[in-house]
């Protein structure tokens, strides 16, 4: 059983309690701005790069539309002033240094400090005085919230703020395409100097690369013997498929080291390096060649003979980190063999449910995961989590995961575990996409001590106005009702599961009134554009509704599809069609159900 639910209460006079809060007076406190003017100006290094000058810019802009008052940006060239925001190393000096992983907001005088080690945390920090201090909100890519204030006073700062989790990545559209990612402090996203978006900053590699490294066009023809077998059998190469390797073969080992040894020539920067099997939906059991079976029987997982191997490359490299993934028939942990200490596990939450956290295990799913995890972590001491947090199959429709997710981190916190890789839709739009990357980005920095509810209530009040206790209302009910029919939610769940829970008639139902009066409530176009696209999963669930209810499906359909379209939608499942295609062949099947009394259009019909 499990019991994680959402109580969400936006409070839609949140702006003007935080107005007062900050304009109350503080002992010793810094007067940032009054009525519109300011005495501060804001000073960058003489050599600083683009992302710091970029950012001070941005800083001046938000303050003005904050406050109304002028702040200047002068580099360290200029004269000292009584009243200064430092930004990085400056000659002004440092009083405060963070580590390499965090930022510094401290203050001397009347002069405020903000400082890290290198320009992309040095923005972390610009943004991170915003947000921490005056209240604003990166709603999402193109949208802040930027409160409105007269004054701003300010107790002296006098903090370093630290990650929780070393590695930080949300795998979203949003974030992946977006200067987005810095103001979420997001640093396994980024940029080269070069400008060109990286998707695993400080990786040479990533995940499934055993065919990087033992390609089968190269080596199969002679060698054979260099892949996994079945029995005394050489297994058949099918790409995707089995594409295992006999990871007890000297020779293998050697063409992965040297390998691996000429690209860490080619790449010095990169301090992660991945050796891990193919991705693959057939059953792998790994090699079941005698010296393979006997390894892989003796520690109950494929690991048995995977973590050798990759000990061996980190003896060999001691300055980098050798990853591999726990997944599949590698995701349970060795009963003996414990990783070197520069050896990283990318453990994958499967099976794992959204359902439940895996803290409290309350279901199958989550729990298995929770043993796993608990196992890895007396055998390895660099654990990255690789979470899957939408519905792949589905990624519109309405996945109701958010009270779970500080109980997850917490149990990452517990549990030896130093990066996560949350892995939501690299397709625009999916279901609640900003809101879900902006609540996992901060718990990956803040940790589990957030309060998350607090964060989604000022979220919904900010981003849909006097509309909020409405979308609130919707989550609240997706969580109950998920919570009160005790299934698991998966990341390729059909529609179908929850038909007689979260997704019942009578619910899909309700949330569509629920939204009705949120369309009331919008008190101007922009929130009234906002709480139609949330809408859109409710649409999308409507339409994949097990009943008989054509013409309500109907409706549903030509609303969904014209806010789609409207919204950029391009597909709504990882590997589906596109959003034209998937339209036309809906209407196909709606059609044909009204001429055919038992056949309902369900998700088990149609080509998502």
């Amino acid at each position: 059983m499990f019991g994680e639910i959402l109580r969400l209460r936006p409070d839609l006079d949140f702006d003007k309690k935080f107005a007062e809060k900050i304009s109350s007076r503080k002992e010793n406190e810094i007067v940032l701005f009054e009525n519109s003017k300011t005495d501060y100006i804001i000073i960058i290094p003489r050599d600083s790069g683009e992302k710091i000058y970029g950012a001070a810019t941005d800083m001046k802009k938000i303050l003005f539309e904050m406050s109304g008052a002028e702040f200047p940006v002068y580099t360290d060239e200029r004269k000292a002033h009584t009243h200064e925001i430092v930004i990085g190393k400056t000659d002004r000096g440092i009083k405060a240094e963070p580590s390499e992983n965090g930022f510094s907001i401290t203050s001397e005088g009347d002069s405020i400090y903000i400082y890290a080690c290198d320009d992309i945390r040095t923005v972390y920090g610009i943004y991170g005085f915003l947000e921490e201090y005056l209240g604003c909100m990166w709603l999402t890519p193109n949208d802040n919230y930027i409160p409105k204030l007269k004054t701003a006073r300010l107790s002296p700062p006098d903090k370093i703020f630290e990650p929780k989790m070393k590695w930080r990545s949300v795998y979203a559209h949003e974030a992946l395409y977006f200067p987005w990612h810095e103001k979420l402090r997001l640093n396994g996203i980024g940029d080269n100097k070069d400008g060109e978006r990286i998707e695993f900053i400080g990786w040479g590699n990533w995940c499934h690369t055993y065919w990087d490294f033992v390609p089968p066009k190269e080596f199969y023809a002679e060698h054979p013997e260099y892949y996994a077998k079945k029995g005394d059998k050489i297994g058949k190469i099918r790409p995707g498929h089995e594409a295992l390797l006999c990871l007890s073969n000297p020779e293998v080992y050697e063409i992965v080291r040297d390998r691996l040894a000429k690209k860490i020539e080619e790449n010095p920067q990169c301090k992660y390096w991945d050796f891990s099997v193919m991705d693959s939906w057939a059953e792998q059991k790994g090699c079941t060649c005698p010296k393979c079976r006997e390894a892989n029987e003796r520690e109950g997982s494929g690991m048995g003979t995977l973590l050798p191997f990759i000990n061996k490359l980190a003896r060999e490299f001691p300055d980098k980190i050798i990853s591999t993934l726990a997944y599949h028939n590698t995701i349970r942990p060795p009963k003996t063999i414990k990783a070197e200490k520069n050896v990283a596990v990318k453990l994958c939450a499967m099976p794992g449910s959204q359902a439940s956290s895996y803290y409290e295990g309350g279901t199958k799913k989550s729990a298995d995961f929770k043993s796993f995890l608990e196992g890895w972590k007396d055998v390895c001491d660099n654990i990255i989590i690789w979470d899957y947090v939408v519905n792949f199959k589905h990624l519109i429709l309405p996945f109701p995961n958010f009270a779970v997710q500080r109980e997850n981190q917490r149990f990452y916190e517990d549990n030896n575990v130093q990066g996560v890789f949350h892995q939501a839709s690299r397709e625009e739009n999916d279901e609640m996409a900003d809101l879900r990357c902006y609540l996992l980005s901060r718990l990956l920095w803040d940790g589990s001590e957030m309060d998350t509810q607090d964060f989604i209530n000022r979220y919904l009040a900010a981003y849909y106005g006097k509309a909020a206790p409405m979308i609130a209302a919707y989550m609240n009910r997706c969580s109950r009702e998920l919570v009160r029919s005790q299934k698991e939610l998966g990341l390729y769940d059909f529609p179908i599961f929850h038909a007689f829970g979260y997704l019942s008639s009578e619910n899909i139902r309700e949330y569509l009134n629920i939204f009705s009066r949120a369309e009331c409530r919008a008190e101007n176009e922009e929130y009234l554009s906002r709480v139609k696209k949330a809408k859109l999963p409710v649409l999308y669930a409507k339409m994949m509704e097990l009943s008989r209810d054509i013409k309500g499906k109907r409706k549903a359909a030509d609303e969904f599809f014209h806010l789609a379209r409207k919204f950029g939608f391009r597909q709504l499942s990882e590997c589906g069609l596109p959003l034209s295609e998937f339209e036309e062949y809906y209407y196909k099947r709606l059609k044909l159900s009204e001429k055919i009394p038992f056949c309902v259009v369900t998700n088990f019909r149609l080509k998502i």
